[in-house]
Parts: structure tokens; C-alpha cells; sequence
């Protein structure tokens, strides 16, 4: 009996000194992900100006044609886009932050804090029918 103990103490022990190690693992593997679909989303955003001599009119589908390709778990948004600079955000879950940011006028990506898509409003029940 007592062996089981010492045994389930120390499976315990390690599963407390693994799972940090092992989330924080996951969290970088999201920031890495969210960084790779930027960097993919910077060469698509170029492609678009090089035949359109502007940023402005970009979207995520127009970027699709120019070679974009990004997870399904990543949101990639165009923030702002103008004739000569623009502003790109990819979101996931599970990351260090909420999103990535690239703004091409710093030429820098950085954390944001912001959320992402706003929270769909809860549903509302219909009244029900009167008898």
C-alpha cells in the first residue's frame, strides 16, 4: 500500500513540473504560428502592390489569390489599408497574446491585447405562441 502511494506521489510531482513546460510549449506554438501567417501575409500584401501600385482595396480573399495561405484556426484581419502603407492583425486562441499586429509604416509586429472579433450578441428565444 504504501509503494501506491509513493508511486502516485510521484506521478503527481511529475505531471506539476511537466504541464507548465508543456503549456508553454503550446502558447510559443501559437505565437509562432500567428507570426509565420503575418510574415505569409506581408510577401501576399506586396504581390497585391505590385499590381495594383497601392495596399488600398486589399482584403483577405484578394491576398488568398496572391499565394496567402493560412490555418483555419488563425483570423487574419486588414486593419487599415491605404495607398502606401497598411495594417494587418492575425488572431488565435491559446497565444502569449490575443493577436499579432504588423503595421508596415513601423515595419513591426507587436502584441495586441484587443479582442479580436467581438462576442456575438446571445440569442434571443421567440416569445412563444399564444394559445
Amino acid at each position: 500500500m504504501a509503494e501506491a502511494v509513493v508511486g502516485l506521489a510521484i506521478i503527481l510531482v511529475v505531471t506539476l513540473l511537466v504541464l507548465p513546460v508543456y503549456f508553454d510549449y503550446r502558447r510559443k506554438a501559437v505565437d509562432m504560428t500567428m507570426r509565420g501567417v503575418l510574415h505569409n501575409a506581408k510577401k501576399a500584401m506586396e504581390a497585391f502592390y505590385a499590381t495594383h501600385s497601392s495596399y488600398q482595396g486589399a482584403t483577405v480573399e484578394e491576398l488568398r489569390k496572391n499565394g496567402l495561405r493560412a490555418p483555419g484556426e488563425i483570423d487574419l484581419q486588414i486593419l487599415k489599408s491605404s495607398p502606401d502603407e497598411y495594417e494587418i492583425r492575425a488572431c488565435a486562441e491559446g497565444g502569449s497574446v490575443p493577436a499579432l499586429r504588423y503595421e508596415s509604416d513601423q515595419g513591426s509586429t507587436i502584441g495586441d491585447q484587443a479582442a479580436c472579433r467581438p462576442a456575438a450578441p446571445p440569442a434571443i428565444d421567440p416569445p412563444s405562441p399564444l394559445p
